[in-house]
């Protein structure tokens, strides 16, 4: 989580001298400059909605990873053999 923070802080800060295109990937830059279009910009609620399920992700396994979870894998090893 840590590196994703740091990734994100680094790329508000950091842009290449040069940004590589396909061919109609270009043509369709300049006819948005043409038109005068700008990039969409998101707000913070749409972001962190966008977000939720990789931090619900993130928080499921590291609560999976707690001995205390693991308790109940301890309880299942407990019971006798089924013959």
């Amino acid at each position: 989580m840590v590196s994703l923070i740091a990734t994100m802080l680094f790329l508000r800060v950091w842009q290449p001298k040069r940004i590589w295109r396909f061919e109609d990937e270009r043509q369709e830059d300049a006819a948005k400059v043409a038109r005068n279009e700008v990039a969409k910009r998101y707000t913070a609620g749409q972001t962190a909605k966008a977000w939720l399920p990789f931090a619900i992700l993130s928080v499921l396994v590291l609560l999976w990873g707690l001995p205390s979870v693991k308790l109940g894998d301890e309880i299942k090893r407990r019971r006798p053999p089924l013959r």
